[in-house]
């Protein structure tokens, strides 16, 4: 008797476990959706590229940077071995995790924080990078003109921001432009 009520009380933790896990992936994929919906589907932005838009902004040690949608947390990453203060936002759990490990794997101080970039605290950033779909520049456009400050820069990997004046413009062999923006 004992035996059957140890088996059936096994059976219902396995049950629990099962669906605690299916729950888990069905949240992270909706989540992992709403944020290629909300700025971007996941493509990683080329090294090449990523080095070239930290060259343009001239990143400087201990300048805050900011990766709004931080994917893999390739620009975290670099902007970190540059010495500054690396920010990421990512709204993927999964991309989050991955960035996460970058970093760590890497031995770096950047943050990556599982957190809608939008809602940022524009104000401290000295080098906002972007590479988001059209429509998510146009609606962040704005805010951008709103809360940063004279002097930050932006940097946009293919799509610009059309309604901003551009500074410059580079494009690394074999990738998309790299434009940089600075707020007047």
């Amino acid at each position: 008797m004992w035996l059957g009520i140890a088996s059936l009380c096994s059976q219902r933790h396995e049950a629990m476990i099962f669906w605690f896990f299916v729950f888990l992936l069905l949240s992270a994929g909706i989540l992992t959706a709403y944020a290629a919906w909300k700025g971007a589907p996941y493509v990683p932005t080329p090294m090449l590229a990523v080095e070239a838009a930290l060259d343009l902004a001239q990143v400087k040690k201990d300048e805050i940077v900011m990766d709004l949608g931080a994917g893999d947390g390739r620009v975290v990453a670099s902007a970190a071995k540059r010495g500054a203060e690396a920010i990421g936002y990512e709204l993927s759990p999964f991309m989050w995790v991955i960035a996460k490990l970058n970093l760590l794997l890497h031995g770096l101080n950047g943050k990556v924080l599982l957190a809608d970039g939008f809602n940022a605290d524009f104000s401290k950033a000295d080098v906002i990078f972007l590479f988001l779909m059209p429509r998510s520049i146009k609606n962040l456009s704005e805010k951008l003109s709103a809360k940063t400050r004279p002097g930050t820069r932006i940097v946009t990997y293919v799509f610009g921001l059309s309604d901003w004046e551009l500074e410059k413009e580079t494009k690394p062999k074999d990738c998309a432009k790299v434009q940089l923006y600075i707020k007047k």
